[in-house]
This record gives C-alpha cells, structure tokens and sequence, in this order.
C-alpha cells in the first residue's frame, strides 16, 4: 500500500501545483476582501500538504485496508443514491431543506439511531452552512420552493 499511497501522493502534490499556478491567472482582488484566486490557492496549498503527507505516510499494517464487507454494500449504495437525490432535490426544495435531509439519512446510514441526534444535528449542521456560506462569504445559495 506504500507504493500506491506515493503515486496517489504525488500526482495530488501536481495537481496542487497546477491548481495553484493556474489560479494566478484570475482577476487581482477590488480591495474588499479576498480576490477570485483566495480559495483555489488555500485549498491547492492544504492539498498539497496532505498529499506530501500521503506520500511519506508508512502502514503498519496493510493487511485489511479495502476490505469489503458484505454488510456495508447496502449502505454504500443507500448513500450513493441519497447524493443522487440530492443533487435532484437542492433546485427544487433548496440547499436548506435538502442537506438537513441528507444529512439525516447519511446518519441513518452509520448506525445513528436516537431521534434527537438525528434531527438536531442534521439542523445545525445545515443552519451552519448556511451562515457560513451565505452570510460570512457572501456565496449565493440555491434557494428552492420552501426555503
């Protein structure tokens, strides 16, 4: 798994790169706040760091690394087709509604079964995107029939 862990390593570690070189070529920042090239370049440097860290990362034991349980197939393509009905439903209901749905099922999902947990978490989870994109960077969101 070394090996494989050094190429996957390294190709990000160059995407990272192209990724960074590239965003130099949007437009320089009006002086308000962070310019078009802010968020490519954060996230190709946090990338790239991670990367760098995949590819010198040792395994102690490979063994079982993609195993695949015959119980956790149902759950896999249970969150498959829930991110395919998501991407259906955001223009519809809005990015609101739908991710506080998601959410709720992607928890289901993995086991979560107290009902307070569920509801409350998939709503602040969501209210908390919502401030974070909407409000704190300014980033339009779709808003559907019920929000």
């Amino acid at each position: 798994m070394t090996l494989a862990n050094r190429i996957i390593g390294i190709g990000l570690l160059l995407f990272s790169i192209y990724v960074w070189l590239s965003a130099n070529a949007f437009p320089p920042s009006n002086s308000i706040g962070p310019g078009a090239d802010f968020f490519p370049k954060v996230t190709a440097t946090i990338l790239g760091i991670l990367s760098v860290f995949l590819a010198f990362k040792k395994e102690e034991d490979a063994e079982g690394i993609f195993t695949l349980q015959r119980s956790n197939v149902p759950k896999f393509i249970g969150g498959f087709i829930s991110l395919i009905i998501y991407v259906i439903l955001v223009p519809f209901l809005g990015f609101f509604v739908s991710t506080v749905l998601v959410a709720f099922v992607w928890m289901l999902l993995m086991g979560i079964r107290k009902w307070v947990v569920l509801i409350s978490v998939s709503i602040v989870f969501s209210v908390l995107v919502v401030i974070l994109f909407e409000y704190v960077m300014n980033v339009p969101i779709p808003h559907g029939v019920l929000y």
